[in-house]
Order: C-alpha cells, then structure tokens, then sequence
C-alpha cells in the first residue's frame, strides 16, 4: 500500500511550509512546523513503512537519547520544538493549498527523525501523553520516483551523520 498521506484528515488547514528555492536542481523542497500529533498518527497509521528510507527502526524509549526525547515529550512539551532537531522527509509529490500549506504528500519517508516519530507516537499511546504543544520542524525533499531512487539513500547518510558531541564540548565555551 502506497503512504499516500491526507493532511486534511489530520490537520485540517494543511501543514504550513516555506518553499526554499533550490534553482535548477530537479527537485522541490519545503520548510514545514508540523503538529506532533501528525507525526503519531502518520507513524500509527503506516508504522515502520514511513521509516523505510531511514537508517534505523526504532531503538525504544530506555537509550539516553530517546529517554530524553521522551521526558522532553512529558515533562516540557511546549519546549519540544527549542529542543528537537526535527526530521527530514522525502517524498515523490506534493499538494498544496491556496495558502501554501502542503495538504497531500505522496511517498512519504522520514529518513531521519525516525526516534522523534517514533517517541511521539509511544508517548501519546504508552504514557498517555498530550502532544498539543509539540511541535516538530520538517525539511521535506520532493523528488521524482527516478531522481528518489538515488537521492534518497544520500539524503538519508548526510542527514545521518554529525560529529559526536562530547560533555566536554558543552561547557567549551
């Protein structure tokens, strides 16, 4: 079954976005702030298939990381924004409303941020969590099928990989 994703039944307005032009490059992109209640109901709906472009599944809720996601979720979730790297997505098509707001994504895959999805979907349906104030900054890369087959495993690596920061480097400066 195709991740053929209604925003409208969702979030009725859309999800607000922000084309960034990217000149000739043969693909579009958008900047989106997307409800954290999205995310776990597209996670709930489609499950791992909308992580199938990503690194890794799920690593559950007892590593550091997504324990902190997960208290970040419960405790502070007005903070989650300030606090959460976001996803990156891809997908094959967009549709957009009069507004600008993305109301239909075709091919969905979240290839970085899977932990993020993931947690917020645990927290609302294990602890029982409100994600009304979480909210989750998106990049999403719109790509044809052909151009997706390549690009998306490399968006997948570079989005994946960053300098570990160590304890140290936090209190450097």
């Amino acid at each position: 079954e195709e991740v053929d994703i209604d925003v409208t039944a969702l979030a009725p307005a859309g999800l607000p976005s922000l084309p960034a032009d990217i000149g000739d490059a043969g693909y579009t992109a958008y900047l989106c702030v997307v409800p954290g209640a999205f995310l776990a109901d597209v996670y709930g709906k489609y499950g791992s298939r909308v992580l199938e472009g990503n690194v890794r599944a799920f690593l559950t809720a007892k590593g550091g990381v997504n324990k902190g996601i997960r208290k970040t979720i419960t405790a502070f979730p007005d903070k989650f924004f300030a606090y959460n790297n976001g996803i990156t997505a891809t997908a094959t098509s967009v549709e957009t409303n009069k507004a600008g707001n993305i109301v239909r994504i075709r091919d969905m895959q979240i290839v970085n941020g899977g932990q993020t999805t993931a947690s917020l979907y645990n927290a609302r349906t294990q602890d029982g969590s409100s994600l009304d104030a979480v909210f989750v900054q998106m990049k999403l890369s719109v790509l044809s099928p052909k151009l997706a087959l390549d690009m998306i495993p490399d968006i997948s690596r570079c989005a994946n990989t960053q300098n570990k920061v160590s304890a140290a480097d936090l209190f450097a400066n």
